[in-house]
């Protein structure tokens, strides 16, 4: 695990400690995040409420979880995370408050392509449609096949997503010829291209279609 950059707990108080098992995480996946509450004298302290909270680009301290130590000192929480920011967890011991280390986890970016058809029609409509979290303009990659079998560049396009992180465009390819579509943002991995085959007559496939 990750532990937090700095003590934040003065020698001779409870010590409070927070460790995450990651410092990046997808946007939306649940990050974890434990640690043990011990006494001036280095006994586990049981039964006690512990504050987990995040402070982001506003600056202040948000409340994400709320849980008590085991007879163990010991406590953790699973954490949603959709934005970069800094961790702590917070205590009270003996009437005083105790806080851990930060620990900062980086969100990055969710890129989820949607399917394609892997044969159309020369001029036929193509949409290419994805999700991407958090919302993010988000680049499409155009490359052709020659003839030679060599991949070259054929266009990009960027698109802006909705609200909701939604997007689609429509390309229209002219036949016969190979084409490969990937995604890009900011934050995430290209995805893998997908082909589409264009043609000038009607597809026998049926409407199968293939991932980005």
């Amino acid at each position: 695990g990750y532990a937090g950059e700095s003590p934040a707990t003065p020698a001779g108080k409870a010590k409070l400690s927070l460790v995450t098992d990651r410092t990046v995480a997808a946007y939306g996946t649940a990050a974890t995040v434990h640690g043990t509450l011990t006494d001036a004298g280095g006994k586990a302290v049981a039964n006690k409420r512990i504050a987990v909270e995040k402070q982001g680009a506003s600056r202040k301290w948000v409340r994400l979880a709320l849980v008590r130590s085991g007879s163990d000192g010991s406590w953790s929480a699973a954490i949603t995370w959709k934005a970069t920011g800094r961790l702590r967890a917070r205590a009270t011991v003996a009437g005083h408050s105790v806080v851990s280390p930060l620990v900062t986890i980086t969100a990055s970016t969710s890129l989820v392509p949607g399917r394609l058809p892997t044969t159309v029609l020369s001029n036929a409509p193509v949409v290419v449609t994805g999700t991407v979290r958090p919302a993010t303009a988000v680049k499409i990659v155009l490359e052709k096949q020659l003839a030679s079998g060599r991949w070259v560049a054929a266009g990009t396009r960027t698109v802006t997503p909705t609200s909701r992180g939604t997007f689609r465009s429509t390309f229209r390819f002219a036949g016969p010829a190979r084409y490969r579509i990937s995604l890009t943002a900011a934050g995430a991995t290209r995805t893998a291209p997908a082909t589409v085959r264009v043609t000038g007559v009607a597809s026998k496939t049926g409407g199968a279609s293939a991932a980005l």
